[in-house]
């Protein structure tokens, strides 16, 4: 007999099937705006991952990175004002092999914005991609304006402004791209950011204290400005 019980067994079944093959998409080499298609040169995305041979990899011989931490373009005793770039980089995650990435800022380690209880964190976010993007502050109290809705895209070449007022009990909080039918692909390749937040002006935020990571063709020689990563 065909039950309810048995329509919910057979939807889970459908959805975790068609989950798996989502996965695998990245890895097969797709080919959607930003991808590297197959037949480029070895070792990108596309033709180098379809290729690769995941049992000849040597496990755990790369040190995890420490994060690296942001520092305000502005700093007043209401707010700090920051400028984050989205856009592609090459990263090498598996030695021997580049992979296009997303970032903010260059950065595939996630960049960690450090937040005062009661002072603002302001963040333009410039679109440098070839897709739409939204960004969200996971977990944050923040106005409607600057929760990064679904449907509330920043184009590419365009720029928005977020405002996040820190009012909230302490939290580690990440902020990552909330674009309808693009936020897992674009998170899946990288587009993350972490804010300790808040704390209380006078106790600092114990956050890793490492030279920036970040490594951008573009963005190499402009990390140590203002707005970038840097050592804090």
């Amino acid at each position: 007999m065909f039950t309810r019980r048995t329509a919910l067994r057979s939807g889970a079944a459908l959805t975790g099937t068609l989950g798996a093959a989502g996965l695998a998409v990245p890895l097969l080499g797709g080919t959607e705006a930003g991808a590297a298609a197959p037949g480029e040169a070895a070792g990108q995305a596309g033709a180098g991952a379809a290729g690769f041979d995941v049992s000849a990899l040597v496990k755990f011989t790369r040190p995890l990175p420490a994060l690296p931490v942001l520092s305000p373009r502005r700093r007043t005793a209401r707010a700090e004002t920051y400028e984050l770039r989205q856009r592609e980089t090459e990263c090498e995650i598996v030695p021997g092999l580049k992979t296009r990435v997303r970032t903010f800022d260059g950065c595939f380690a996630p960049p960690v914005i450090k937040a005062v209880r009661g002072r603002r964190t302001v963040i333009r976010q410039v679109n440098e991609l070839t897709v739409p993007t939204s960004i969200h502050l996971h977990g944050g109290h923040v106005p409607e304006s600057s929760d990064g809705g679904p449907m509330d895209l920043v184009q590419p070449g365009a720029s928005r402004t977020y405002t996040y007022p820190n009012e909230q009990a302490h939290a580690n909080l990440w902020f990552h791209d909330h674009a309808h039918h693009q936020e897992s692909e674009t998170v899946f390749r990288g587009l993350t950011g972490l804010i300790c937040s808040p704390t209380r002006p006078s106790s600092g935020c114990r956050c890793p204290r490492a030279p920036t990571t970040c490594r951008s063709r573009s963005a190499t020689s402009a990390s140590t400005r203002p707005g970038r990563s840097s050592t804090p």
